[in-house]
């Protein structure tokens, strides 16, 4: 099984058999529709030339009783004629319009034979033959060619009685000239119903094709719209409602990281699980995850017999899988990729049509309104837990300070502390409550103006050994334990900043309280030093305590994250390390974080020496 990309080009029309070679019908349905509607009026017609002709016949028997034999022997042959016609288009449908065109030069010829026979003038001949083609183009939608074919009867008839004895009252050319005027204008007739019948077909296909177009996309939507709120279930919504809409033997649906990278979200339930497998296994091989998805993302993609020799590598794997054919879209938001929709077929012939790739295409597009809206849901809950987390730790953050507050408060106001060294004690507590609920304050007011973007910055050269004595001085002694040291280095080396010296201190203040938070013993160390090369300066904030758990590390610089896998301590409604990224970002600079279980951890942020001008005017 070979694969390649089509060129585009629509499948040709079948063919329509015998019936009529270049008719320029659509379908081998239509050249079906075409043969059914012939063949019922054929039987039509003959009934009712059965009724006009046992009329006339019965006229010229009244006028002229000497007419009999011939008349006679006209009739057995339009009998014969008819029977002959009926037998064939019975037994042999597919030769129904050649049928119906011979039966039309019999019936003329046996008009002129009848006519040489009675010796009729050749003015009623012509009129005869005309009402003949007019009643033919009238029964018959067998268009210009057929008209013009079944005229060649009442010519060649003519022709014929003129030599047979039909003598004219005026000059045989005027009659012959008159019969001409009407195999033409029953030919041009014949061609504008044709084009009328044509035009009216074309716009019953496309009303169709619409319709079914529609009846598709409404069920893939209201399939999305049941699982809109589990996105498990909505990607295995997409590629079953894809496979059904595009009659693909199985489907595929690619997601892509904000990172870049791809991973598989769903496949039909048809695919074996080998080959589930190897689909996400290609997916978290970068080398040819870059080639294959690649190759995906292209408008309109096709394989089907053979690629190019430099792409062959990349989809050499679907002929692995037995498929013969793929048809892809890329999802697309915001002019970026973000997924994938394939079809797979295990055989076809010939390219994908228009439809098709607009069928998909419109699939792709409801599938990336639908995955939005799925995240968008959950972004959704995702902020309302988070705000009722947030209300539930800034309650008790908030009460469990007011209360020893207003404990100590409600001690000295009863004078339960009779000598000087009590009411320092419990002054200093109510203090040390006081720092911790102004901090907490102060922090969600950070959030808040951050959140606001009303982030100012107050530019300004200072020397990180300046930075790190304001530091060490306001530093309060309740963030520090017993047997934790705390210490600084900063390298002769470091070139002044020309930065916002708040926004620096405040990021260091919060990830020293964030260390000494979670060390019993031990140290933690702030150092600086100097990157050559760059024109940055390193800060590193490490310590020795208890360290982040490795499913704590991908959300630890998210608003309101706490870790789980750690005791809690000290308070605290998880915005320190949200609020160091943020600034982090303002200046400029860059944040990273090292760390296991038990093993301490290491927050490493780097600043450029001169914070960039854009960032400076905002």
């Amino acid at each position: 099984m070979h694969l390649r990309r089509a060129t585009g080009e629509p499948a040709p029309a079948p063919s329509l058999g015998r019936d009529w070679p270049d008719a320029g019908q659509d379908s081998v349905a239509e050249a079906e529709n075409l043969r059914r509607v012939v063949a019922g009026r054929l039987r039509g017609a003959g009934i009712f030339f059965f009724v006009f002709g046992s009329a006339i016949a019965t006229l010229e028997l009244v006028y002229f009783p000497t007419r009999g034999g011939a008349l006679l022997g006209a009739c057995a042959a339009y009998a014969l004629v008819y029977a002959a016609a009926l037998v064939i288009v019975r037994r042999l449908p597919r030769w129904t319009l050649a049928t119906a065109i011979g039966a039309s030069l019999a019936l003329s010829l046996c008009m002129a034979w009848y006519a040489a026979q009675i010796h009729n003038h050749a003015e009623m001949l012509a009129l005869a033959f005309v009402l003949l083609l007019t009643g033919l183009v009238v029964m018959f939608p067998w268009g210009a060619r057929g008209q013009l074919l079944a005229s060649g009867g009442a010519l060649g008839g003519y022709v014929l009685a003129v030599k047979g004895g039909v003598t004219g009252v005026s000059p045989i050319p005027y009659s012959f000239s008159a019969l001409m005027a009407g195999v033409l204008l029953t030919t041009w007739g014949a061609d504008a119903l044709e084009r009328g019948r044509t035009a009216a077909r074309r716009r019953a296909a496309e009303r169709r094709r619409a319709e079914e177009f529609s009846r598709a996309l409404l069920d893939v939507a209201r399939g999305l719209s049941t699982a809109i709120s589990d996105p498990a279930l909505l990607g295995r919504q997409i590629v079953e409602r894809t496979r059904d809409a595009t009659s693909a033997d199985w489907s595929f649906l690619y997601g892509r990281g904000l990172d870049g990278t791809w991973h598989l979200s769903a496949v039909s339930a048809e695919v074996s699980d080998e080959v589930a497998a190897e689909m996400r296994a290609i997916a978290s091989t970068p080398a040819l995850a870059r080639t294959f998805f690649a190759f995906l993302e292209q408008p309109a993609v096709d394989l089907i017999a053979s690629v190019p020799g430099d792409e062959r590598a990349s989809v050499s794997v679907f002929a692995r899988w037995g498929v013969a054919a793929v048809l892809s879209h890329a999802l697309r938001r915001d002019g970026a990729v973000h997924g994938i929709l394939g079809c797979c077929y295990a055989s076809r012939a010939g390219a994908f049509t228009i439809r098709e790739r607009d069928l998909l295409s419109a699939i792709a597009n409801q599938a990336t309104v639908a995955l939005d809206n799925a995240r968008l849901m959950e972004e959704a809950r995702t902020a309302n837990r988070l705000k009722s987390e947030f209300i539930a730790t800034v309650s008790h953050e908030l009460r469990t300070p007011l209360n020893v507050i207003m404990g100590y408060t409600d001690l000295l106001q009863e004078g339960l502390a009779r000598n000087p060294g009590e009411q320092a004690n419990m002054l200093a507590r109510i203090r040390v409550q006081s720092s911790q609920l102004l901090d907490l304050i102060q922090a969600m007011l950070n959030v808040n103006r951050i959140e606001a973007g009303d982030v100012r910055l107050n530019v300004e050269r200072f020397d990180v050994a300046a930075l790190f004595d304001g530091l060490r001085a306001s530093v309060p002694s309740q963030w520090c334990r017993d047997g934790v040291r705390l210490e600084w280095h900063a390298d002769d080396a470091v070139p002044r900043l020309r930065t916002d010296r708040g926004k620096v201190e405040m990021i260091l203040r919060n990830l020293i309280h964030n260390a000494l938070k979670f060390t019993d013993a031990g140290s933690v160390t702030i150092t600086a030093s100097a990157l050559p090369g760059v024109e940055a300066v390193q800060f590193v904030v490490s310590d020795t305590g208890s360290g982040i758990a490795d499913e704590d590390l991908p959300g630890i610089f998210d608003m309101f994250r706490q870790g789980a896998a750690v005791p809690w301590r000290d308070g605290g409604v998880g915005l320190g390390l949200y609020i160091v990224k943020r600034l982090v970002e303002e200046l400029s600079g860059e944040i990273g974080v090292e760390s296991r279980r038990g093993g301490g951890a290491r927050f490493t942020v780097v600043l450029p020496v001169q914070v960039r001008m854009h960032t400076e005017a905002a």
